[in-house]
């Protein structure tokens, strides 16, 4: 790289030190004062939740008529630019695919419906027949068009920037500049806007790892019959972390798609597996009987708020979902329009939605209808393994009635290993990216950055874990998520009041500057 790259491709100061110094602050007081913290979580969940619930469940409905609206307005047809795909249908199909498969889906989809059925909504009794029924319908809903929905609409207007507009960003408050105006874009309300951001992607990213390292924990302690303690779950993470950093240099980056693909594998190999072996006529049943009750109450199960019970069910999981997909829709919108050029807006929506909700509910089916049959038949007690010892010793438990156990736990192992090492490294590539100024699309962010980055997430999904349970998991979550709604709602305005009614004037730009380009390159 020459001295003038160098000198555009400088870390942008405030959008590196400020993120990167409320992360320290935050763990350094989190270490010193962790039952103080602990307090301070539970207050700040319930005040966020019991004031600022009802506008994520707005939001989220909101984006339900705006999804369908762009599929099938006259967006449906638009494509974001004028190129062909740059991907077959049959794969890109699969990399959405691969988008809803993951280590927390096998973590969910393993324990949610014993989650649920244990407190249910709607005051219904635990464990009876009707709350066995909702545990798995709010499965579907939580990770099904309400999340993927927000990411396609999210995607559209981002296609639109990189493909429609061209501007070459991964800033999300270059696609607020409509309506706070470029000036303010480029200053510090705009800095302001981006930093959210990337608190956003560090909370959203931070409740995964830590949610996944204690069940890798918990595997590696059953694997190896040694006694679990917290050091355990910090070592893995410590590895993780110095693995990422090693691999920075070492071409961590070129291999990750591999290894990414060898996950995949793993993933539909597992979830092939336990279909096979398990109760298969149970599983079809069950998912038949929740897809009734999704399509009759999704709009109840979006709005309900409980006012007038002492159950805390939608403030407890659904406000915690929707504001973990709100934090994690800039940087996955991004993503998907990234990988859709060329693309109908009804194509990106439909297919983005669809194919991300069947990746990620195969494991509700399989693995979630394996564990409840598991629990009815009485091979194994999940609800009582899960009360008194824990949701990693009942995922465990679950897995021990499959034959093969042990392998099956290695696969696991791995599959969650790798997720957690591809969540770090494409957070901070992407913290990395946004901190830099102006890289050119075909440079990486600096070594340093990433690395930063990297030991900042891992730094932040150790506190988390250390503090124990889900509450601060779901907290953090919620403060990134409802910032993250706000900016969300501004680039929605400035797309459809100002951007989009533009969109066929780019396209006609756009096609006068190709056929200008093809001219001088034939001349």
């Amino acid at each position: 790289m020459d001295t003038q790259s160098k000198k555009k491709a400088s870390i942008d100061k405030g959008l590196f030190f400020i993120p990167l110094s409320i992360v320290i602050i935050f763990c350094a007081l989190v270490a010193l004062f962790p039952k103080a913290s602990e307090n301070a979580f539970n207050g700040i969940f319930g005040v966020i939740t019991g004031n600022f619930g009802w506008a994520l469940q707005w939001f989220f409905l909101a984006n339900t008529f705006i999804m369908v609206y762009l599929a099938f307005s006259h967006y449906g047809n638009k494509k974001l630019g004028n190129e062909k795909p740059e991907f077959s249908t049959p794969v890109w199909l699969g990399m959405l695919f691969a988008a809803g498969t993951s280590g927390v889906a096998i973590y969910w989809g393993f324990s949610e419906w014993f989650q649920y059925a244990t407190a249910p909504p709607f005051d219904i009794v635990p464990l009876s027949r009707e709350a066995m029924t909702y545990a798995s319908t709010y499965s579907f809903f939580h990770w099904g068009p309400s999340a993927y929905g927000l990411y396609a609409t999210v995607a559209v207007v981002f296609g639109f920037f990189f493909f429609v507009k061209r501007e070459n960003t991964n800033r999300p408050s270059t696609a607020c500049a409509s309506v706070i105006g470029e000036k303010n874009a480029k200053g510090l309300l705009g800095k302001i806007i981006d930093i959210v951001y990337m608190m956003g992607i560090i909370g959203a990213v931070s409740a995964a790892i830590g949610l996944s390292t204690p069940l890798i924990s918990a595997i590696i302690v059953d694997l190896f019959n040694i006694q679990y303690t917290l050091w355990i779950d910090a070592g893995i993470l410590i590895f993780f972390t110095i693995f990422f950093v090693f691999g920075v240099y070492g071409g961590l980056q070129k291999s990750m798609k591999l290894i990414s693909n060898i996950k995949l594998a793993m993933v539909i190999g597992l979830l092939a597996f336990v279909f096979l072996i398990g109760p298969k006529s149970y599983m079809l049943n069950n998912f038949t009987d929740s897809m009734g009750t999704f399509v009759s109450d999704y709009f109840r199960m979006m709005m309900t708020t409980e006012p007038h019970s002492a159950g805390t069910f939608p403030q407890s999981w659904t406000i915690f979902f929707f504001a973990w997909w709100s934090a994690y829709a800039l940087n996955t919108g991004i993503f998907l329009a990234r990988i859709s050029r060329g693309r109908t807006i009804k194509q990106l929506v439909l297919g983005a939605t669809g194919a991300s909700c069947v990746g990620c509910w195969l494991h509700f089916i399989i693995l979630g209808y394996y564990g409840m049959n598991a629990y009815e038949t009485g091979l194994v007690n999940v609800i009582e393994i899960f009360q008194t010892q824990g949701i990693t010793d009942a995922i465990i438990a679950i897995i021990k009635t499959m034959p093969l156990a042990t392998v099956v736990l290695v696969v696991m192992l791995a599959v969650m290993a790798v997720s957690t090492v591809t969540v770090i490294n494409s957070a901070a590539y992407t913290l990395a990216i946004v901190s830099t100024n102006d890289l050119p699309a075909n440079e990486e962010p600096g070594r340093t950055n990433r690395i930063f980055w990297a030991i900042a997430l891992g730094a932040l999904g150790l506190v988390l874990i250390f503090i124990g349970g889900l509450g601060p998991i779901q907290t953090i979550s919620l403060s990134t998520g409802i910032l993250t709604m706000v900016i969300i709602v501004i680039i929605f305005i400035a797309f459809f009041k100002h951007d989009g009614k533009k969109w066929d004037e780019y396209m006609e730009r756009n096609a006068q500057m190709d056929a200008l380009e093809n001219d001088t390159k034939e001349h």
